[in-house]
């Protein structure tokens, strides 16, 4: 299907990955959260060499087992169409976008457990990328927020703190409470708009407060590609609108 869209699309079409980071998507898919990155490991070398292979092929894993399998069509991008992967900073995910040279999003979240700064996770992608002789390049990291501007910081807060304490009560009853948390356990009723934007790192104010954060995370990363701006609805279309021209 992503083949094919990627003809339809004329090389447009880009396939993203990921275990997933929410608690009830694992659920709904009867997926044990201790393997679910181990299925999306395997998943993507079935992937890969089912999008760079001419002949057919047989695959014995540990999730999946198959016999001469192709794809009628392969993708119009060549030698296949390119693979993005949004990462919290694991060491596994890191890897593995520098195993096949993949697109790499980043969120801009304050660092969580055992997920490594934003200092610390390209390197680890260029090692990764070294070993398995894939091409990489700083080009393809994405630094994912949301992004909200207008002519004013009090004007900027006013439009979007309802729609924020909207979805973070959302985000916080689905199990992505570590996100919002500025210490283990913290009781809902103490998080703020503002403390949810800080530990997520979301950009709300003027455009000028979005070009110092920018490059504020420029200077803390080494270097990236591009700012990823995540939609989440906190305010009118033409609010919204407004925000994305300046």
């Amino acid at each position: 299907r992503m083949a094919f869209l990627d003809h339809l699309t004329r090389g447009r079409a880009i396939l993203g990955i990921g275990p997933s980071n929410l608690v009830t998507d694992k659920k709904l898919f009867q997926i044990p959260p201790d393997r679910a990155h181990d299925m999306m490991t395997e998943s993507v070398d079935i992937i890969v060499r089912l999008l760079e292979s001419d002949d057919p092929f047989d695959y014995e894993g540990r999730f999946w087992s198959f016999r001469e399998m192709r794809l009628q069509l392969r993708s119009y991008q060549q030698p296949r169409l390119p693979l993005a992967i949004a990462t919290s900073g694991s060491k596994k995910g890191l890897e593995l976008a520098g195993k096949y040279g993949m697109i790499l999003m980043s969120m801009a979240g304050k660092n969580l457990g055992s997920n490594l700064p934003h200092a610390e996770q390209w390197p680890i992608v260029e090692a990764a990328a070294a070993r398995s002789g894939a091409q990489t390049s700083r080009d393809n990291w994405r630094i994912a927020t949301n992004v909200y501007v207008a002519e004013t910081r009090e004007e900027a807060w006013a439009d979007v703190e309802e729609g924020i304490m909207r979805e973070t009560e959302y985000f916080w009853k689905i199990g992505v409470r570590p996100q919002y948390e500025e210490y283990p356990g913290q009781p809902y009723s103490e998080v703020t708009a503002r403390s949810a934007a800080d530990r997520r790192r979301w950009i709300v104010g003027t455009p000028d407060d979005a070009i110092a954060a920018i490059e504020r995370m420029q200077e803390e990363t080494g270097g990236f590609g591009g700012l990823m701006l995540t939609t989440h609805e906190w305010a009118g279309t033409d609010k919204l609108r407004r925000s994305l021209e300046l």
